[in-house]
């Protein structure tokens, strides 16, 4: 059959998955305001963001069996519709936990669309443009979550953070209507087994895994980790689900997630990057989020320029994924990238809430430089060392991956924020007692401004919360290098491997089939 898209197809294709990518981060600075409307602190304002990443985690495998059931267009422009019907329910939400139950739904919703229209550039476009098809999702993973995350802080900041789900409503909608207009199911061809069963239980438990586990680390701050029965609970049915399914795919023909792919080392090596990578990529954006906007008192406006330097800088990859990539051993950027990421974000640990414009901004362009060359060379990795009939299994398994480790990265960066700031100001704290000198010291400059009691205490505990904030900050930022600093070490031991082979993909396998 002869492949054929038109032009305005196309870009509605790459529109939803623009929409799809964007809606992540959406909500990350737009949270603030928010949880503050809905009620609750700003403690839980990336729970919405966490819980679209678990509902992404839980559609993507339906792109799989879907298209084959009800077929591929009804399947993209029904999925489309549905989160359209979402956005005014999310707009009109009276509490948050309602807001994010709508926003974990809209997450199923969007998730089949990572593997749908990936299958529809493969099969209806012809093979010479795949590889510019390829450049643009990369710059499209690498750009719009920090697009997102300045579009929703600027909107909820300038007008009202409702009207980011009405315009998402239009657009959602105009894309459905389009969509179902254009793409015809009896022009597209299905994959060679249509008929392939869907594994009922192995998905049940799948979901149990991802409810289970991610919620209990997700809440497990507010729940006060062991000391909470619901939390006790969450981790059995999500753990216990996470042993069920393992041994449950293993032994199915046709399992939700194909584990076997990870009997490949070299793919499991991408994988285990891809996770540390979207993890700091994603804990990054929403710690200076909170922190430039709750103690550096940035304004949405200049936080969206700072992220916005590091999506400009991401705009890059285009140039790295020409042919001559194919002859690039893929450790050297790689490699390349992890230094630029290990001096931003050690860098980082020298922020205080009197950092300025310019040194934030060298950190954004070492992490966007660092971005940039990652995302290529692990894409590589993951996609061409597996053989081309296990492509769709290659991309639920990353795009399954990518989006559980961007939502662990936001939960769990934030929860280790929030208890090194609260250690911060337990062990600051205790020095400013009424016989500290540090306390009267700031007592007399607080009365050269005319600040006498209980406004001269507030502001001294708004001074050290924002201390501890700092020193938090920095902690994560410490961790995030030396996690990055491991990755490169690893990475560098591979140089001393004896070149036997033809071809960086045959030379590195080879190595870690040695070290199993």
């Amino acid at each position: 059959m002869q492949k054929e898209l038109s032009s305005p197809l196309i870009l509605a294709l790459f529109a939803c998955f623009f929409l799809a990518i964007l809606v992540f981060t959406t909500t990350l600075m737009a949270g603030l305001y928010i949880v503050g409307e809905l009620g609750g602190s700003p403690e839980i304002a990336a729970y919405n963001v966490t819980f679209y990443g678990f509902g992404n985690a839980i559609g993507i495998p339906l792109g799989k069996y879907l298209p084959n059931r009800i077929g591929v267009s009804r399947t993209l422009w029904g999925a489309l519709f549905l989160f359209a019907v979402t956005c005014p329910l999310c707009a009109i939400a009276p509490n948050y936990p309602i807001f994010v139950f709508v926003h974990f739904l809209q997450g199923i919703f969007l998730g089949p669309l990572f593997i749908l229209i990936n299958f529809l550039f493969r099969v209806l476009l012809p093979f010479e443009k795949q590889p510019k098809v390829t450049s643009i999702n990369m710059i499209l993973f690498s750009v719009v979550p920090a697009i997102g995350a300045c579009w929703g802080g600027w909107f909820a900041y300038d007008f009202h953070w409702s009207w980011i789900f009405y315009i998402h409503f239009l657009f959602s909608l105009s894309l459905a209507f389009f969509i179902k207009m254009e793409l015809k199911d009896e022009k597209i061809p299905l994959s060679s087994n249509p008929k392939t069963p869907f594994d009922g239980i192995g998905y049940m438990f799948y979901v149990l895994s991802i409810l289970g586990v991610g919620s209990a680390l997700t809440l497990g701050q507010e729940l006060d980790w062991f000391r909470s029965n619901l939390f006790i609970l969450l981790l059995i049915i999500g753990f216990g689900s996470v042993i069920f399914f393992i041994g449950w795919s293993l032994l199915h023909p046709f399992p939700i997630i194909q584990l076997n792919l990870l009997n490949y080392p070299l793919f499991s090596f991408g994988i285990i990057n891809l996770m540390i990578l979207f993890s700091i990529y994603f804990g990054t954006i929403i710690l200076l989020a909170l922190w430039l906007h709750l103690d550096a008192n940035y304004t949405p406006r200049w936080i969206a320029v700072i992220l916005g330097i590091m999506a400009i800088v991401c705009l890059i990859p285009s140039i790295l994924m020409r042919k001559e990539e194919e002859y690039i051993d893929v450790r050297i950027p790689l490699v390349l990238s992890l230094f630029f990421l290990v001096f931003s974000t050690f860098y980082a640990t020298h922020f205080d809430v009197e950092i300025d414009l310019y040194h934030l901004a060298i950190s954004r362009i070492l992490a966007g430089l660092g971005l940039v060359l990652f995302l290529p060379s692990v894409f590589r990795i993951c996609f061409h060392i597996v053989p081309e009939e296990n492509v769709y299994e290659v991309i639920n398994f990353f795009q399954i991956v990518r989006v559980m480790s961007s939502s662990l990265g936001v939960a769990l960066y934030t929860t280790l924020y929030q208890r090194r700031a609260v250690f911060y100001h337990d062990r600051l704290g205790g020095q400013l007692t009424h016989f500290s000198q540090l306390t009267a010291q700031f007592f007399d400059r607080a009365s050269l401004f005319d600040l006498k009691g209980l406004p001269a205490f507030a502001q001294l505990e708004r001074s050290l919360q924002r201390q501890s904030d700092s020193l938090a900050l920095a902690d994560c930022f410490y961790f995030m290098g030396w996690l990055l600093v491991g990755m490169s070490i690893l990475m560098i031991f591979t140089f001393f491997f004896r070149k036997t082979e033809k071809g960086i993909e045959k030379r590195v396998l080879k190595f870690f089939i040695t070290l199993k």
